[in-house]
């Protein structure tokens, strides 16, 4: 069963169950959930839109990689600026932050 929310053009399709009833409920439910986080999304403010993917340090969304050895450098995986280590070691990341404002902004 396929289900549209015309509005927003959002689509619940559900194939589980054998009854046509079952899945027209469950289709139902599917949508109305997803129009709710589709309302809830459109009410935050920008700034909490940007950074929702940010979510938990984890090892998949990796930043920034740090390399000393065979040479020095630090790449930022989402913009690609690359950087000496000793500066970015010291506490210099002037030059991430206007590549990300740039990246967001896109």
């Amino acid at each position: 069963m396929r289900v549209t929310h015309l509005p927003t053009g959002l689509v619940a399709d559900v194939h589980h169950e054998r009854s046509q009833h079952r899945n027209d409920d469950l289709a139902m439910r599917l949508l109305a959930g997803r129009v709710h986080i589709f309302e809830e999304d459109r009410l935050l403010p920008e700034s909490e839109r940007l950074f929702a993917d940010e979510g938990k340090p984890r090892w998949d969304r990796l930043a920034r990689s740090c390399v000393l050895d065979p040479y020095q450098l630090v790449r930022d995986l989402r913009t690609q600026v690359k950087k000496d280590t000793a500066a970015y070691l010291a506490g210099d990341l002037d030059c991430f932050l206007p590549a990300f404002r740039e990246r967001s902004n896109e």
